[in-house]
């Protein structure tokens, strides 16, 4: 009689010490993958969230530093002069004084003092040429109308300065404006630092040029 032929056991169930090393490689892999996330020698540049001037005594980012234990009632004054409206990129640039009043509304709404008033101010340089010999009648600048230019348009490249052109003739307004026209065009004079106006004090013949900087004092 033949022997009958025994059936080998069935397979045991995982060991338990294979499962406790399959959790430690997923934990590694695990610290592997937020080593190289977050293992980084460049900061993360994250845009601060600019606050909006309503409601809020302050603002962060580009608008300022943040101001601490400021009353509701306190009065923010930022002076800004017009040539700050000027940027490369073209965009306008942050204010660059700021006064902050912790006051009450009866103390913020008296008389800025003689004092105060001195430590900010907006000066003025003017002198006159006469315009005929800036531009010509057919509307073309002169050489004298380029030298001034040049050495106007170094000032504005270099400087913070806005300049404005007035005269009394409305006759005479294609002429000053061809003049503006060539600082623009040629000179290369950034949007907003030039402007042209009608003032009655200006002889009739000659352009007044203005310029006007924005000086601190403290």
């Amino acid at each position: 009689m033949a022997k009958k032929e025994i059936a080998s056991p069935p397979p045991e169930d995982i060991p338990a010490w294979f499962m406790t090393y399959s959790d430690v490689i997923t934990l590694l892999m695990t610290f592997f993958i937020l080593l190289l996330t977050f293992a980084t020698t460049e900061p993360e540049r994250f845009e601060k969230v600019t606050v909006s001037v309503f409601g809020a005594a302050g603002a962060t980012g580009v608008a300022g530093h943040k101001h601490d234990q400021l009353d509701r009632n306190a009065w923010s004054q930022r002076v800004r002069p017009r040539a700050a409206r000027i940027a490369m990129q073209g965009s306008e640039m942050p204010p660059i004084e700021k006064e902050i009043s912790n006051a009450a509304v009866g103390q913020g709404l008296e008389a800025i003092s003689d004092k105060a008033s001195q430590k900010d101010v907006m000066k003025s340089y003017a002198f006159e040429l006469p315009l005929e010999k800036l531009v010509d009648q057919n509307l073309t600048v002169t050489r004298n109308g380029m030298q001034v230019a040049s050495k106007l348009s170094a000032q504005l490249r270099s400087l913070s300065i806005h300049c404005t052109f007035e005269i009394s003739n409305r006759d005479l307004d294609k002429r000053v404006c061809a003049f503006a026209d060539h600082l623009y065009h040629v000179e290369m004079a950034r949007p907003g630092q030039i402007g042209v106006g009608i003032a009655d004090n200006v002889d009739s013949k000659m352009v007044r040029i203005v310029i006007e900087k924005y000086e601190s004092n403290r």
